[in-house]
């Protein structure tokens, strides 16, 4: 994670997802900024489907295989050539247990795994 924070500093967090009912909690969305890039983070789970009747901290203290989640990770703003993005994704794995998708704005996230 310090390696990651060296580069990047956050510069937003909010909550996103259902905010009212029972079957879902809302998740952390963090922007961050460094490198000449703006990124956004969000964890989202593997099964669409799936409900956790849990916290989403609780959810990211507890990430791992085991979670059912992967780290969606999206460039925001400036430019990353597909090497740049590889890159990326290996900086973020290295913090965080989570499989890792990164994509430029504007992708569609086709699926979680990496």
């Amino acid at each position: 994670m310090a390696a990651f924070l060296e580069r990047f500093r956050k510069i937003g967090h909010r909550k996103v997802g259902a905010t009212a009912g029972w079957k879902s909690y809302p998740a952390d969305e963090i922007t961050w900024q460094g490198q000449g890039l703006v990124l956004r983070t969000r964890p989202r789970q593997i099964d669409p489907r799936a409900t956790f009747h849990i916290s989403s901290n609780q959810r990211l203290r507890t990430s791992g295989q085991t979670s059912a989640e992967f780290l969606d990770v999206e460039v925001l703003e400036g430019s990353v050539d597909d090497a740049g993005l590889e890159v990326l994704r290996a900086l973020i794995a290295a913090a965080d247990t989570r499989p890792v998708v990164v994509r430029r704005r504007g992708e569609a996230l086709r699926a979680w795994q990496t």
